[in-house]
């Protein structure tokens, strides 16, 4: 009984406040995509094809202040913790629309957590690029300076 209580008091506190962990993401295992599911690699080179069509939206996972130092060019700063909160506010309207995820490093869960969401509610074209953001610039793709 004790046990329980603290339980429900803990996920209540953290809940509640402003940089506890979203609910939604303490439930992805019970999503029914399991994270095998959710690694959908896209090596640089097709998501920087992908990016010359402009037939993909890129969204930038990481914290704001290092989306605000550089990014990918028209990529969106959907941060992770803020997306978990409303996820609402960054979902394409179209799930037939490719989204491409990426992290500074490929070892990061931020982008297959959120690609194991999205593919739960779903969104089919999701994908995380392949040794992350890093390996893009090191690859000598474009990037842009700035928050904008």
């Amino acid at each position: 009984m004790l046990a329980g209580a603290a339980l429900f008091l803990g996920l209540a506190a953290n809940h509640l406040h402003p940089a506890g962990m979203p609910m939604r993401l303490m439930t992805l295992p019970l999503t029914g995509v399991s994270a095998v599911e959710a690694w959908r690699p896209l090596h640089a080179d097709s998501a920087f094809a992908l990016h010359l069509q402009q037939t993909a939206v890129f969204w930038d996972v990481r914290p704001q202040a290092d989306f605000n130092l550089d990014h990918i060019p028209g990529a969106c700063s959907v941060p992770f913790p803020a997306f978990f909160r409303n996820p609402d506010r960054y979902l394409p309207a179209d799930p037939e629309t490719t989204l491409v995820l990426y992290d500074f490093e490929d070892y990061s869960p931020r982008p297959r957590q959120m690609i194991q969401w999205l593919l739960s509610k779903g969104y089919s074209r999701v994908y995380q690029l392949r040794n992350g953001y890093s390996f893009w610039l090191d690859m000598g793709y474009p990037r842009k300076e700035g928050n904008r």
